[in-house]
């Protein structure tokens, strides 16, 4: 029996075949979709062929999908932070809507989540707007015979006024907020300002898909598709505030049962989040959801205990209103301020190696040793030189700012942010350096050579007045077991065994009662 990516190789393969171009290939797959949909009346070709011979397996809507998701980024023509949908997390969406009531996909992509509502009885309203998409999920329903139950609507997903007999089911896109353009932020900010929930401008296109659907007054029930990281962050209190007033029911944390990363082209962990309207919502808001982790093998959250803590802490946040409890023992943020390291915008433009600086001629007034990878012991190879042109730049430099204007370097958001683009504000090196993101266990290092440090790696920074003794004994903390086991409780977990420590998750963790 051939697997599902065995399929896909295949048909890309057939496509590819008479192509000349990425473009080529994929009007050559919506093409032949709308021949075998019937859509369009022409002669039969080969590959109708063997797209009609995989509309007989029952991964065919993931098969089609996957192609032109391929065919897609290779062109470099997908929409920034689209992630499709895999046919097991499509389950078990549709597996919580309400039976009997018609269903709104919002932003339905090439319709892996409508396709399977609409399989399993329900009438679906598809929302994209992606003409083309819009096409491809046209021409699956004709295939699979499910048109009848499926209305299309090529709009944007945010300004759909459902009625009061819907409920709505989406996964949104993970779009950062610095790959959106300024001009739809601003769009995106006003939107959320009008349903009654101001965001900032740094929030991911996600987020307004959240504030839309549970400020809905139509819609029964929301099934989304999020990613986790708003859960437990301090960034995410809004958010939670509007979930707990709308009604949750149920939070599962979702893991890949091999490890593998639940989204082929996103590494974070998932979340389904289930919320129901209620009358009462001043009642309802105080019901906890259900929270819980599944399909958690050979990953971290598999640990009985890990899941334990983790599904707590969430419990713990969503009781104290989205605010993390003031704790009364002394906190990690009592001797040190955790911040991230340089944000330079593009590091492979402004961190060079010693060889490339002499090449280019630059002089060392222009540039500062800079840290670029944490390990137990630091290497040579880990030490780079981060570009600093002074105020009076030399004629290297002026070479290299032109250089970066050619590159487009000076477009990029962190660098648009600057004035001039290539200043870069530096620092006081930092007392020690933290682990940001990693697989195996945290590390912390003495900054023993006055080093700056990359935005991939924390400063631990010593408080004004505090001795250094204490400094080394929090430390030495943090190194042993227990000290590991804490920094790893207050982790965002991301596929693949991934974690990732925030500043101000570091600097709230609680210190042994004994240790100063």
């Amino acid at each position: 029996m051939r697997t599902t990516a065995s399929k896909v190789n295949a048909l890309l393969r057939e496509i590819w075949r008479p192509a000349a171009s990425a473009k080529d290939t994929r009007r050559s797959l919506v093409s032949s979709l709308l021949r075998v949909a019937g859509a369009r009346r022409c002669r039969s070709r080969p590959i109708d062929t063997a797209i009609r011979k995989l509309s007989e397996s029952d991964d065919f809507p993931w098969v089609i999908g996957a192609a032109y998701w391929s065919v897609r980024r290779k062109e470099k023509s997908l929409p920034s932070g689209t992630v499709f949908t895999p046919p097991k997390l499509a389950r078990q969406v549709v597996s919580r809507l309400l039976p009997g009531l018609e269903v709104v996909d919002l932003g339905a992509g090439t319709g892996m989540l409508a396709l399977t509502a609409a399989k399993k009885g329900f009438h679906v309203i598809a929302v994209e707007e992606d003409s083309e998409m819009m096409l491809v999920l046209d021409a699956l329903s004709r295939i699979l015979k499910v048109r009848d139950r499926i209305d299309l609507r090529l709009e944007n997903a945010l300004g759909y006024c459902g009625r009061s007999d819907q409920q709505i089911m989406a996964n949104p896109p993970y779009t950062r907020h610095h790959l959106i353009p300024t001009h739809k932020k601003k769009v995106l900010s006003h939107l959320a300002s009008r349903l009654g929930a101001p965001l900032p401008l740094t929030a991911g296109h996600h987020a307004y898909f959240m504030i839309y659907a549970w400020t809905t007054r139509w819609s029964q029930r929301e099934v989304l598709l999020l990613p986790t990281n708003w859960l437990d962050a301090k960034y995410g209190k809004e958010l939670r505030d509007i979930m707990m007033m709308r009604g949750p029911r149920e939070i599962a944390i979702l893991e890949s049962a091999d490890g593998r990363p639940v989204f082929e082209n996103a590494l974070t962990t998932a979340c389904l989040i289930t919320t129901q309207a209620c009358s009462s919502r001043t009642t309802h808001s105080k019901q906890a959801p259900r929270i819980r982790v599944i399909e958690a093998r050979n990953t971290r959250l598999n640990h009985r205990v890990a899941r334990r803590r983790y599904i707590a802490k969430l419990e713990k946040i969503l009781q104290s209103d989205g605010r993390v409890p003031a704790n009364p023992g002394h906190t990690v943020g009592d001797v040190f301020r955790v911040k991230r390291g340089v944000a330079t915008g593009s590091n492979s433009f402004f961190v060079l190696s010693r060889a490339s600086a002499d090449e280019l001629g630059i002089p060392d007034e222009d540039l500062q040793p800079i840290l670029r990878r944490l390990s137990r012991r630091i290497l040579r190879s880990q030490l780079q030189h981060l570009w600093i042109p002074a105020k009076h730049p030399s004629a290297a430099s002026l070479r290299r700012v032109r250089k970066g204007r050619s590159l487009h370097v000076d477009e990029t958001y962190l660098c648009k942010q600057r004035e001039p683009w290539w200043r870069i504000s530096i620092p006081v090196p930092p007392t020690y350096f933290m682990s940001y993101m990693g697989r195996g266990e945290p590390t912390v290092k003495a900054n023993e050579r006055g080093l700056l440090n990359l935005n991939n790696i924390h400063g631990l920074y010593l408080r004004d007045g505090l001795p250094r003794r204490v400094a080394e004994r929090v430390v030495a903390w943090l190194r042993s077991r227990s000290g590991i086991a804490a920094l790893m409780t207050c982790a965002r977990r991301y596929e693949g065994g991934l974690w990732k420590l925030e500043p101000g998750d570091v600097e709230r963790l609680e210190l042994p009662k004994n240790l100063l």
